[in-house]
């Protein structure tokens, strides 16, 4: 089950394009941001978001 949080985490992540900006939307730390992306990875059948560069 996917937690809420973790989508919000994506969105901002999304919309922001780094985990340190993501991160200070939310007002929690990177490691966070990181951790919530892994859960919701774990989740998912495919990745949530693909790293490039």
């Amino acid at each position: 089950m996917t937690n809420w949080d973790d989508l919000k985490c994506l969105m901002h992540l999304a919309r922001s394009h780094t985990m340190t900006n993501a991160a200070f939307a939310l007002k929690a730390n990177v490691s966070t941001v990181s951790r919530r992306l892994e859960r919701l990875n774990s989740s998912l059948a495919e990745p949530a978001m693909v790293k490039f560069g």
